[in-house]
This record gives structure tokens, sequence and C-alpha cells, in this order.
């Protein structure tokens, strides 16, 4: 991927410019997404609009935090369609968002590291 999927100046906004507190969150964000991640998949296999469109709420601060825009894209259209009871739909955005995840958790693995 090209284009940085993410850029951390909202975080640096948010904490100040505080490294340590940034890194934190990122740790935060890296254990914790998976489960809500996991959570989608599981929903709109199982037909769970309210749940789908739950799980994608939660995440859109955390993308915004990392100024993810495709992430934040997708998590939104998820939420809408899930709302209007398409979970058929949300399936090809989850497909389409699975990459773009990846990306993002490489790319903060990659920040701690360097930490």
């Amino acid at each position: 991927m090209s284009a940085l999927p993410l850029d951390l100046s909202n975080l640096e906004h948010l904490f100040k410019g505080d490294r340590s507190l940034m890194r934190e969150w990122i740790g935060l964000y890296l254990q914790e997404s998976p489960r809500y991640f996991a959570l989608l998949s599981v929903s709109q296999s199982s037909g769970d609009a309210q749940a789908l469109a739950s799980a994608a709420h939660d995440l859109q601060p955390q993308a915004h935090y990392l100024s993810a825009a495709r992430m934040l894209e997708l998590l939104t259209a998820i939420e809408e369609q899930a709302m209007n009871g398409d979970t058929h739909a949300c399936g090809e955005l989850l497909n389409t968002l699975i990459p773009v995840r990846e990306a993002i958790e490489t790319e903060l693995r990659s920040v701690l590291n360097a930490g």
C-alpha cells in the first residue's frame, strides 16, 4: 500500500505530543479492536443487524483518532447498511475493510516497535 492508511496527527493533538501516551493508546487499540472486528464478522454472518451497527459505531472514534479515513468511511457505511437491515451488503463492505484494517495494524505495530 503506497499511501499511508492513517495519520497520527490526531493522536498527537489528543495527547499533546506525549509519545508514551500515544504508544499506550495504540497498544490498547491493538489489544481491544480485534474483539470489535470479530463482532462485526460474527454479527454479519448471523444476520444480527443491530449488533453489526453497534460494533461499527463503536469502532468509528478509533478510526477518527487514527485519521484512518478509509476505515472510517467503511465503518460508517457498514453502520448505515446494518441500520437499514441490509446485512448482506455489509459483508461486501467487511471484505473491503479487512485489508485496510490489516495495513493499519501493521503500521501501528511498527510505530510501537520503533518507540
